[in-house]
């Protein structure tokens, strides 16, 4: 009452009190009107923000309902059922909705639980602890709370609930007897939702309460729907972000676009710190510009290199930048949708490249056919030319072996075209199987020479040799022989008349070195490193000057790397020669280790001309098999020139007769014949008895040329394999082969 009367005494008024024992006490206040009589000193501005129910009456009437029994009796007076139908915003009650009331006056409590709770149901508790303890074990939907309570007080209750998760969103109206300005910013900036100054109406603050209560219910719902967005935004399955500020920060991300970047903690950073590769990259300037313009940009593809996995790797993307604008309707931040298509892209590039290796490939092919005919038809104009000359007569003597000499070699000329391109066949197949041995590589190198010195002569080009006679290695000694042969050819080809040709063999540590150096036209360095592809030729033109289909080179190589070793061409442009040089490992044997026997490499691969019969052909008996009639006439008249006694067959039936009417001591049989083909035939003969020639030593002689034929043939039943067209005098070597015993018939 102390300060009740203080209170009085500073608005100028006077209290007094009447009291008669069990009657009652009345308690009277007066107060002059106006702040006249107030000093001025103690006067502050007029109050900003009033209650909702001025005057008198209201207060008056609410303390009436504090009176015992003040509900039941017919006076004037406001009853709790009339407060409710006030007209107060917030809808129907809702008994679902929990409201926390924290009050250390026991009067107060009561009267403000009374007052809510037929529209809300009302936890009541005495203090700030009981009120922090309740709302943490079940989080109410709107706190009203003392400011001056024991223990914790109104504002460190405030500060409890806004530092908990489960409480910080939850509406607190404060109710205090500190009236002012003041305490009322101080109770907002606290954090407090609402102020409400004792003494308060109903009225008010069933209005506040209810208001409060729909504002926290739509931010519910508003809350609601932005986690169930957020939720759509993060599972959708476009990559999507979005940055916000000058800065450029992810305030959002969602699994797609974190996946697709390869980041995973994106959030809080801008957008040079996500991606620090992308300093200097045109994107990162992009974006600010977006930003800054408030233009949008949009693209279909874009090379962004990425560090993914500590590895910067090239990635393709289809990229949508959006500006977001604020309220004044400038940009204050942007939404990024991407779609990363690099697999798209390399797939594209992977078609586009086979495209035009295909396109390539086909131009490539039109020339080579192109390039094919010129070469077979140019020896075969001499060869018709002159074998018409010769049928007609009338030559004189020396035009005759001119002409002779002519048909023989555009022969081996169309020969060595047709065998360059059975071999790079069998090596693009795997199909190309090597006959190794120990063999000295100088007696290789030589026997090349000694086939094409006749053609460095003829055209006037010198073949000098610096030879190492100690390299020793293991390797094919036809294969390789044909390797030197092809550099040494292409050499003569390519000098002209009056050129010199180097070919030296040495020794470099544990490899052979084969070098041949021309004088001649040399290579342009724009060709140079095509020089060993397959059907590649640095003058393809109808009016270059050298011949051949552009396969010797290729199967160099081949053949080459077939051997473990390495080939390599050098030339310092047109006109200045160029040299070509094969690397080969040595044997592991001593330089000086002697070759074992029928490891001596070939000598040649063409028998001389004027061949001589090796004597066990004489007297021989000849069964010739061979569906062309040219081609029985041919080995009639080689086996006959020799003594032998020779029958002929057209066909597989007829041969099968003749080895069962009488003996033959060798079977010379083609392959491909019509009906019955020469595979067919020789199971059959060795099928028969001995007595009827089933064990007659047998040579396939056929135009089938591959690896896989010879083994085909062998496997048949025949003893030999020898491929068209033929040598004569390698015919006759390979028959004598077979009667002297080296190969055993079945």
């Amino acid at each position: 009452m102390a300060l009740v009367s203080e209170l009085v005494r500073l608005h100028g008024g006077s209290i007094s009190v009447a009291s008669e024992l069990g009657v009652g006490t009345s308690f009277t206040v007066r107060i002059p009107r106006g702040s006249a009589h107030l000093p001025r000193e103690r006067v502050a501005s007029p109050r900003s923000l009033s209650a909702t129910a001025t005057g008198a009456f209201a207060y008056v009437q609410e303390a009436q309902r504090w009176l015992p029994g003040a509900s039941e009796v017919g006076e004037r007076s406001v009853r709790p059922d009339e407060l409710l139908s006030l007209s107060v915003p917030g809808g129907a009650n809702d008994q679902t909705v929990r409201i926390l009331l924290a009050d250390d006056n026991a009067d107060m409590r009561d009267y403000v639980r009374r007052l809510l709770h037929e529209r809300w149901r009302v936890e009541a508790v005495s203090d700030g602890e009981q009120a922090l303890l309740a709302a943490l074990r079940e989080p109410p939907d709107l706190v009203l709370t003392d400011v001056m309570m024991p223990n914790l007080d109104g504002f460190g209750l405030l500060r409890a609930l806004r530092a908990n998760a489960s409480t910080e969103r939850v509406p607190v109206i404060m109710l205090s007897a500190r009236a002012g300005d003041e305490a009322r910013v101080e109770g907002l900036e606290s954090g407090a939702d609402d102020y409400l100054v004792k003494p308060f109406s109903a009225r008010e603050l069933l209005a506040r309460v209810s208001t409060h209560l729909t504002l926290a219910g739509l931010r519910k719902a508003a809350e609601r729907e932005r986690a169930r967005l957020y939720e759509i935004f993060t599972q959708a399955p476009v990559a999507v972000a979005v940055m916000i500020g000058p800065q450029l920060t992810f305030e959002v991300a969602n699994h797609a676009y974190c996946e697709m970047v390869s980041r995973s903690e994106v959030i809080g950073k801008t957008f040079r710190e996500v991606y620090p590769e992308l300093s200097e990259h045109e994107i990162a300037s992009t974006v600010e510009q977006v930003y800054r313009t408030g233009e949008p940009y949009r693209v279909a593809e874009l090379n962004i290199p990425l560090l993914r996995r500590g590895v910067l790797k090239d990635a393709f993307f289809s990229l949508a930048i959006q500006p977001l604008r604020g309220s004044a309707g400038l940009p204050d931040g942007l939404v990024v949708v991407a779609n990363e298509i690099t697999e798209q892209v390399l797939a594209r590039r992977r078609v586009d490249m086979l495209r035009k290796t295909a396109e390539d490939a086909s131009r490539a092919k039109d020339e080579f056919l192109s390039t094919l005919s010129h070469e077979l038809r140019t020896p075969l104009n001499a060869i018709i030319g002159w074998a018409t000359l010769l049928r007609r007569g009338g030559l004189p003597p020396e035009r005759v072996e001119r002409a002779l000499e002519t048909v023989e070699r555009n022969a081996h000329v169309q020969a060595r075209l047709v065998d360059d391109m059975l071999d790079l066949a069998r090596i693009e197949q795997g199909k190309l199987v090597l006959s190794v041995g120990p063999l000295e590589m100088v007696r290789v190198v030589e026997a090349a020479i000694e086939s094409l010195r006749p053609a460095a002569e003829a055209k006037g080009v010198r073949i000098q040799t610096v030879l190492d006679s100690h390299a020793t290695i293991v390797g094919d000694a036809d294969r390789l022989q044909q390797v030197v042969w092809n550099l040494l050819s292409n050499a003569i080809k390519f000098t002209a008349k009056g050129g010199r040709v180097l070919i030296s063999l040495h020794r470099e540590q544990s490899y052979v070195d084969v070098s041949c150096a021309d004088t001649g036209q040399g290579i342009a360095p724009d060709f140079l490193p095509f020089a060993f592809e397959r059907f590649r030729q640095a003058d393809p033109s109808f009016t270059r000057k050298a011949g051949g289909l552009g396969l010797g080179l290729a199967i160099v190589r081949s053949l080459v790397e077939l051997h473990g070793g390495t080939v390599s061409a050098h030339s310092d442009g047109l006109g200045t020669g160029a040299t070509f040089t094969v690397r080969l490992p040595m044997a592991p044997l001593r330089a000086d280790s002697a070759l074992t026997p029928g490891a001596e490499p070939a000598t040649g691969t063409r028998a001389p001309n004027n061949f001589e019969c090796p004597p066990e052909l004489k007297g021989l008996r000849v069964l010739v098999v061979d569906d062309e009639a040219e081609t029985r006439e041919l080995l009639s008249y080689v086996l006959e020139q020799c003594d032998a006694r020779v029958e002929c067959a057209a066909d597989a039936p007829t041969a099968l007769a003749r080895l069962q009417e009488g003996r033959f001591d060798v079977l010379v049989s083609d392959i491909g014949m019509p009906g019955m083909d020469g595979y067919q035939l020789i199971r059959a003969v060795r099928e028969l008895s001995a007595e009827r020639g089933g064990n007659i030593p047998a040579l396939s002689l056929t135009a089938y040329a591959r690896g896989e034929d010879r083994s085909k043939a062998l496997r048949a039943g025949f003893n030999m394999h020898l491929a068209k067209p033929i040598d004569p005098g390698e015919l006759l070597i390979v028959i004598a082969t077979l009667i002297n015993g080296f190969l055993r018939p079945r």
